[in-house]
């Protein structure tokens, strides 16, 4: 009985193209792709990133009680007990804008509640996503965050250590800054930009891998001209 083999074209998505890779699910121990995270190296990373971010909101708690003006242990109670992250932003921010105490309160009080908030939706994106591993030697990791029409595998892309290690640090950097700035006096911003650089975004995909059949269609071409 023949075996099945996808058919690999232009524009194909790049987790179908692995597929379609030669030897493809045609053998025992050949390429094919396991639901789930089964790389140690990214499965590292997404403990990193889902653990730290919970000393982030322990510590953006903190920052709660001096905004509020209130002890710690109140604001913690009071910061579990809102269930969404865009309702404790909101707390946050209308507490700074709007309570008279904060009139005060410069620029960087603002910068801790925009890094709570990206560093919450870099979370999201990976702790809720899907993630295939390959099964051959590489186990090479595809990843795509979820959406509602449940059609993410077609979306996937090859994972990136290098941006996962980038959100590594922005939650680390966010959980220093929410430090300084709920535990400390205020640090002037250009002081405190020399001491927390963030580097720019990089992509969160790794560059794809030509496919053999993808050289072989293209010599192909080449012969035919």
């Amino acid at each position: 009985m023949k075996r099945w083999k996808p058919v690999v074209s232009e524009g194909m998505p790049p987790a179908f193209a692995y597929l379609g890779a030669p030897g493809a699910l045609t053998s025992e121990g050949s390429r094919g792709l396991r639901w789930g995270l089964h790389n140690k190296t990214f499965a590292l990373k997404l403990a990193q990133i889902a653990t730290l971010f919970e000393h982030l909101e322990d510590e953006t708690s903190v920052f709660l009680s001096r905004l509020a003006n209130c002890e710690p242990d109140t604001a913690l109670f009071l910061y579990r007990a809102i269930k969404s992250p865009r309702a404790r932003k909101e707390v946050l921010e209308a507490l700074l804008h709007r309570a008279l105490q904060n009139a005060e309160c410069g620029s960087q009080y603002d910068e801790v509640i925009r890094e709570f908030w990206a560093c919450a939706n870099l979370r999201n994106k990976y702790v809720h996503g899907r993630w295939w591993t390959g099964t051959d030697k590489t186990k090479r990791v595809f990843f795509a965050p979820a959406t509602d029409d449940g059609k993410e595998m077609g979306k996937a892309l090859p994972a990136s250590v290098v941006h996962m290690d980038w959100v590594i640090h922005r939650i680390q950097r966010a959980h220093q800054l929410t430090m300084l700035v709920s535990r400390s006096k205020p640090i002037p911003d250009e002081e405190l930009k020399h001491h927390l650089p963030l580097a720019p975004e990089p992509s969160a995909r790794t560059p794809g891998r030509k496919t053999r059949t993808s050289a072989s269609r293209r010599r192909k071409t080449r012969a035919a001209k």
